[in-house]
């Protein structure tokens, strides 16, 4: 995996003290053009460039500037933490937020960086009505002003944020907001907090929260986003309007639109801002580790997203035990059989008097089927299969899990 600090290292850096003097009415005039939202539009190199070229950032970077003074950063500040004798493995990324100060001295900008509380010195090459451009050592960083109008872009019930991991320390989490300000996060590895909490959030941290994601079109774009790259993490991201799944979109490698991918920080590390009250074990109902969900019948299977399973595996929880029969019209197949369990050192180790052996379901009602014990019945109250999917979402998958057309 590509060292996490390229997300955050500052492309065009010259540090330096804030401007003690006066803005000048050139200033000013600058700073009242830069109000408003910057997109990447291209780096253009040096013909001849001193130095080589630095590595490609993974996510590119963008900008709100504020008229109070403030610019939000789109993919945000962090401080990296190594504890112990396996630093690797103990590495933590702690996130400092997106917003900062930013004035104008001269003809350039001025950010203050929180992580080390310095001015850093970004000179202007270029601002119009629709341009923006840095000068650096290599090249110029061009951005163009972008105009989002929210006031046609759906609103949402609850968004699901689900982070796979990557071959490295990318953090493993699932984050579920509502509009009513409801939280559950469940952190796996490499998070700051590892296991089942639950919180709250006001309407105003929704509120911005969703519309981070209303500027990326949910309602427009497509579904599945994929680098050519190797070892990435995929996020997932479930939005539901009216009680069940309006759009689910999956992003491989950071290749979907940049309004997506800076939509996802703020959210996947909305838990370390917050109060948050953790779940015992014995708080939980049964459930699966969420990953790999699937519905099966036959030969045939719909395979949820991270961020679905996560979505169903929190209905299971708020669900209620039922003695009610019922006709059982799919399994629900799942990897990694065990439960939320003792954390070794090869992962999370299945309690054994827990296993779960299968499940099956009518899209309602959920029987788990656990070894030693008597099966039992989980009702979430509704039909969430027929609600969200049909029969017609079912593939049938070769050996190599790939599907047969």
């Amino acid at each position: 995996m590509k060292n996490l600090l390229l997300y955050f290292l500052p492309l065009l850096l010259i540090a330096c003290h804030p401007k003690q003097d006066e803005p000048t009415e050139q200033e000013r005039q600058l700073q009242a053009q830069l109000i408003g939202d910057w997109v990447p539009a291209g780096f253009v190199r040096n013909a001849y460039p001193t130095n080589p070229p630095p590595p490609p950032a993974i996510i590119e970077r963008g900008y709100t500037f504020l008229p109070n003074g403030e610019v939000d950063l789109k993919q945000g500040y962090y401080r990296r933490s190594e504890v112990g004798e396996d630093e690797y493995n103990n590495r933590r990324y702690y996130f400092l937020g997106s917003k900062t100060k930013y004035k104008i001295a001269g003809d350039s900008l001025l950010i203050f960086m929180p992580y080390d509380s310095v001015w850093t010195h970004f000179p202007i090459a270029r601002l119009t009505k629709d341009t923006l451009s840095f000068k650096g050592e290599q090249g110029v960083s061009n951005y163009r002003r972008a105009t989002y109008h929210l006031e046609k872009a759906p609103t949402f019930d609850a968004i699901v944020l689900s982070t796979s991991g990557c071959y490295g320390t990318c953090p493993i989490s699932n984050t579920l907001i509502s509009a009513d300000g409801q939280v559950v996060f469940v952190g796996e590895e490499y998070t700051t907090n590892e296991g089942v909490y639950i919180s709250t959030i006001t309407g105003d941290i929704y509120k911005e929260l969703q519309d981070n994601y209303r500027k990326a079109g949910i309602d427009t774009i497509s579904t599945n986003f994929s680098e050519a790259t190797m070892h990435q993490e995929k996020m997932s991201v479930t939005f539901l309007k009216d009680g069940k799944i309006f759009k689910t979109v999956s992003d491989y490698g950071n290749a979907g639109p940049v309004e997506l991918v800076w939509a996802n920080i703020p959210l996947r590390y909305l838990y370390q801002s917050i109060n948050l009250k953790k779940l015992q074990q014995e708080e939980l109902p049964v459930y699966v580790k969420h990953h790999f969900l699937s519905f099966a019948k036959g030969e045939k299977t719909l395979d949820l997203t991270q961020s679905e399973g996560f979505l169903l595996w929190n209905y299971l929880r708020l669900g209620k035990r039922s003695q009610e029969k019922f006709t059982p019209r799919f399994q629900v197949s799942f990897i990694d059989n065990n439960f939320w369990g003792r954390r070794g050192k090869y992962g999370y180790a299945p309690l054994t008097n827990e296993h779960i052996k299968s499940i099956e379901t009518d899209g309602q009602f959920y029987i788990f089927y656990l070894e030693g014990q008597e099966p039992f019945t989980i009702n979430i109250g509704f039909n969430f299969f027929d609600l969200n999917f049909n029969e017609a979402d079912f593939t049938k998958k070769d050996k190599y899990g790939l599907p047969i057309q």
